[in-house]
């Protein structure tokens, strides 16, 4: 069995359609029309097969594998070939048997056939017309059988597959196999017959692998030949190789034993033209098997000459230091699922993600079809190798086996993909938090190594485990590296831009790095995922479904209930005061998204320490559906072009210290430049922008902008005008960016003179009050005053009597503010505060995380007098950086002022919703007037308290609050 018979699946995509894809002959028995090259032949089974599904698994002892017995079934349907059986039965986990006739044609009465499957998920049993051929696990990867002892040649056959696919969610075992044993993508379950099936023939002497491993600083190429002789005698052969276009040939005389043969060679290639994303240069090995000076087999294998290594801390591509721009890709497509439906939609992909400045794209945790690994090397854009292997708590579950399928996964991924020069290292594991993985880490990186000594193998994306290690190229010993996973909130508050504008430098803030291990804090630095979520056009994407989709696919449906569900909670919330559609909430929301990922990846390039990152993510997936820069159409979102400029091989970054401030405040502008280019000298043009559009300041001055990280220019931000939102601009050689800050004049921050009460025991805002000369006084019970709370944490016995009154005072018609909401976080299992226990408080209110991440938590604003003169009718953006809340108060069912929304990513008991899509939206309050008898209840969780007399944001909502308080509206 030759799990790595596949060069010439490697052609030229043109060439492999006319060459190696031959179509089958119509007719009711599907014939098989041959398709020659040289002395081998292929056959294409792609297309229409008969499917029973097994729902009582009861067909192997029934015999279903036998053709009279199958074609008797009356439950058979049509699939087609390459497909995922979801296309046509829902979410189906279980046995499903495939079959179907074909014929061999005469010609091939003396050749040895086999058949070889592109990728059955998960474990496939075939038989040939009745006598078993074989069986292979593992869903992703080639696998071959030798089949032609089992053929009536120039007659009809009969061909069935028994294919167990994932089992997931439900609570089964199949043949020994539990729910999530198997290493599998996450995304889908994508069970069946879901890439192509050919037969081949050959001479019983053929070529089973050729791997070639490029030399370039010795201008020649290695290559590893495997020649299998299925004979029982041994033959004399000759290999000749030849690199089309080149001189570079050579000649070895043989003797093939019975079994396999290995042989090594070198072909020289001189003045090569090395592959790089910019010039994906690919020369074509042709290897030619004589036996008695008659080809007898041949295959073409494109490759590249490229070297790609880690040193100094930095990644290099032949010889020259690259920073990696890269997009996590989900792989994930409407309707078809795991699989692109056409080269074409791969093109796109391509194109769209070097167009915005990527040149790394990260398949997720699958080796994906070949096409797009052709397409790859051919459009230039280089790829991270990764098996099926998800972990974290849960995948895959640990039984005796895991460790044998694992290293399988990896052994497949690697024979199948070695040539490509696309792919520039091997990236084993995924945030291993258990030890059962953890120990198979090294292991697994020696398995990888052994099989391909050319690349780069990563242990552990993440590094949760103990810290990630590379194995340089032809290294057996790993050297720890910085591989971080990092998800901070949008709007970016400024600790999260510093941490990642500092991380790796002394100081910065170890305590942000979350699960990641920091083992070589002086190392190279990846920050293989970071970036922030938003809505995709749902009302476009599910309109797109309903024209032409298919509503068994589980995408189908989780766009519409997602739709359907956002739309319930923006009317309960009465959003239509905000946004007058559900297209432009989706649009708000990608704006957040756009100005985070936009920030965060500035912060990240202006970091010298960081040798590159992955933006979290390319496209949408399923689970991850908002994550993307392309939706699941790969219709660009907002954030596509702000990663667009990001991205830039020269990008001006504008930074604007405090982001928020005040008339007479100091605040200075700050203009760097990331310079992948030559230096480059001329005009920096820059300009702020009023409210209003208008041009309120310029500035020019000459620089002259090295290679690397610069600082062009700072300046003290000049008088301006009225309050609002002002935008800065700069522009440089054909370059532009622009950055937001908001401005308050002194007018419009002034403290009211209302007269208010503090419940405020911990003087958490009274010296900001006496700072500022407001009129309040404490409360004691006997004040009819509104009442300001400024704490939630347990009180005394004495405090716990204030509250008592305090509540007694609403109920008779008094109005008090919590600034700091008590309640009961999600998942808690009791009230943990005093207020709730001791049922002082008069609501039990729920408090859930609202920080976002790939999965957006968007905080609306409806029109309020307490944003008077602030922006409001949107989303919050970058004004809100510091007050946005990071958590809301759940089952209130007032309208907020201010409300979060979002969707549930999924149980974490089952995990289910990563094969099935997310679950429904929810919402929340982050400030919500709740009535009480006859008085009222301001609730809020927005950081108001915390960014007093730090941000003027913060002060004005202060300000605001206690007028509204005060006013008895």
């Amino acid at each position: 069995m030759h799990f790595c018979e596949h060069m010439t699946q490697h052609a030229p995509l043109d060439r492999t359609k006319s060459r190696m894809k031959g179509i089958l002959a119509l007719t009711s028995l599907l014939a098989v029309t041959a398709v020659s090259a040289v002395a081998r032949e292929t056959a294409s089974l792609d297309g229409a097969w008969q499917i029973v599904f097994d729902h009582k698994n009861e067909g192997r002892t029934a015999g279903w594998f036998r053709q009279q017995t199958f074609e008797a079934l009356a439950d058979r349907r049509t699939i087609q070939v390459p497909n995922c059986w979801e296309t046509i039965e829902q979410d189906y986990e279980g046995v499903g048997w495939y079959g179907r006739r074909f014929r061999v044609p005469a010609s091939w009465k003396d050749h040895e056939v086999r058949v070889r499957f592109g990728a059955v998920n998960y474990r496939a049993e075939v038989w040939i017309n009745g006598q078993p051929a074989g069986f292979h696990e593992g869903g992703y990867t080639p696998f071959v059988l030798t089949v032609g002892d089992l053929l009536k040649i120039g007659e009809e056959n009969f061909i069935s597959v028994r294919v167990i696919g994932p089992i997931i969610t439900q609570n089964a075992v199949l043949d020994g196999i539990g729910p999530n044993e198997m290493p599998h993508w996450r995304g889908a379950i994508a069970g069946g017959i879901w890439q192509g099936v050919e037969l081949v023939a050959t001479s019983p002497e053929y070529l089973s692998d050729v791997f070639v491993q490029p030399d370039i600083k010795a201008g020649r190429a290695g290559v590893r030949v495997e020649v299998t002789n299925r004979r029982t005698r041994g033959a004399k052969a000759t290999l000749e190789l030849a690199v089309v276009g080149t001189t570079g040939a050579v000649r070895r005389e043989l003797t093939l034993r019975p079994g396999e043969n290995l042989v090594n060679l070198s072909v020289p290639i001189p003045n090569a033209q090395l592959w790089t994303p910019d010039s994906p240069y690919l020369y074509t090995l042709t290897t030619r098997l004589l036996v008695s000076e008659h080809v007898t087999d041949a295959v073409d294998q494109r490759f590249g000459m490229r070297e790609f290594t880690i040193r100094d801390n930095s990644y290099y591509l032949n010889g020259k230091k690259i920073y990696l721009k890269a997009g996590f890709w989900e792989g994930f497509y409407p309707q078809t699922l795991a699989f692109p439906p056409n080269a074409e939609v791969v093109r796109r992909e391509i194109r769209l993600a070097k167009e915005a400045g990527f040149n790394v794209l990260r398949p997720w945790r699958k080796p994906p079809a070949p096409m797009i690994l052709d397409l790859a090397d051919e459009m230039g854009i280089m790829l991270i190798g990764a098996p099926p292997i998800e972990c974290m708590n849960y995948w895959p579950q640990l039984v005796p086996e895991t460790e044998q399928r694992i290293a399988g996964e990896v052994r497949e991924m690697v024979l199948r993909d070695r040539n490509h020069p696309s792919v520039i290292y091997w990236e084993l594991f995924n945030e291993i938090a258990r030890h059962g993985l953890a120990r198979l880490k090294h292991k697994t990186s020696l398995l990888a190594r052994d099989l391909d000594p050319t690349r780069i193998v990563i242990d552990e994306s993440g590094g949760w485990a103990d810290g990630a290690r590379a194995y340089p190229p032809g290294s057996y010993e790993p050297e720890a590296i910085n591989e971080i996973h990092s998800y901070l909130r949008a709007p970016v508050e400024p600790r999260s831009y510093n941490f990642y504008l500092r991380l790796g430098q002394p100081g910065f803030d170890a305590s942000m790095v979350g699960w990641s291990k920091l083992k070589a804090p002086e190392g190279l630095m990846f920050v293989s995922e970071v970036g922030y979520g938003g809505l995709p056009d749902l009302p476009a994407n599910v309109g797109q479904y309903r024209r032409e989709g298919n509503p068994l696919t589980p995408d189908y449906r989780y766009h519409v209930m997602l739709l359907e569900s956002i739309q319930k909670a923006a009317r309960e919330m009465e959003w239509n005061e905000i946004f007058p559609d559900t297209a432009a909430l989706c649009r708000a929301s990608q704006r957040v998204q756009a100005e985070g990922n936009r920030l965060e990846l500035e912060a990240l390039r202006l970091n010298p320490r960081v040798a590159g990152y992955c933006l979290h993510a390319y496209t949408d997936g399923d689970w991850v559906i908002g994550a993307g820069v392309l939706d699941l159409f790969r219709n660009p979102k907002l954030t596509y072009e702000t990663v667009k400029r990001v991205q830039a091989p020269l990008y001006l970054a504008i930074q604007v210290t405090p982001p928020n401030f005040s008339e007479g405040q100091a605040a200075q502008f700050r203009f760097q430049a990331v310079n992948e280019q030559d230096m480059r000298r001329g005009q920096l043009q820059w300009e702020i922008v009023a409210p209003d559009g208008s041009t309120v300041h310029r500035g020019q001055n000459q620089v002259s902008i090295a290679t690397g990280i610069s600082t062009l220019l700072q300046t003290n931000a000049p008088p301006l005008g009225p309050s609002g939102t002002y935008k800065v601009r700069v522009r440089f050689a054909g370059y532009a960016n622009e950055n937001e800050f908001f401005y308050l004049a002194k007018k419009d921050l002034q403290a009211p003179a209302t007269e208010f009460a503090v419940l405020d025991p911990n003087r958490q805002i009274t010296p900001f009050l006496e700072t500022h000369g407001m009129h309040f006084r404490d409360f004691t019970g006997a004040e009819k005053l509104p009442v300001i709370v400024a704490t939630d944490s347990s009180p005394d016995a004495e405090t716990l009597s204030r509250f008592k009154l305090l509540v007694d005072n609403v109920k008779l018609g008094g109005v008090a503010v919590f600034l700091k909401t008590p309640g009961v976080r999600v998942g808690a299992k009791n009230p943990d505060h005093p207020l709730l226990r001791s049922g002082v408080f008069p609501f039990q209110t729920r408090l859930r995380a609202a920080r976002g991440d790939w999965a957006p938590v968007n905080h609306g604003v409806r029109p309020h007098p307490i944003f008077e003169g602030l922006p409001a009718n949107d989303f919050m953006g970058q004004a809100y950086l510091n007050v946005c809340a990071t958590e809301t108060i759940e089952g209130i069912q007032a309208p907020p002022i201010v409300g979060s929304l979002s969707f549930v990513a999924g149980n974490n008991e089952r995990h289910e919703w990563n094969y099935h899509g997310p679950k429904a939206a929810w919402w929340g309050a982050d400030m919500v007037v709740v009535p009480y008898g006859n008085g009222r209840l301001l609730l809020s969780t927005l950081r108001i308290t915390e960014n007093l007399g730090h941000d003027p944001v913060a002060d004005k909502l202060f300000y605001n609050i206690v007028r509204w308080a005060g006013s008895g509206k």
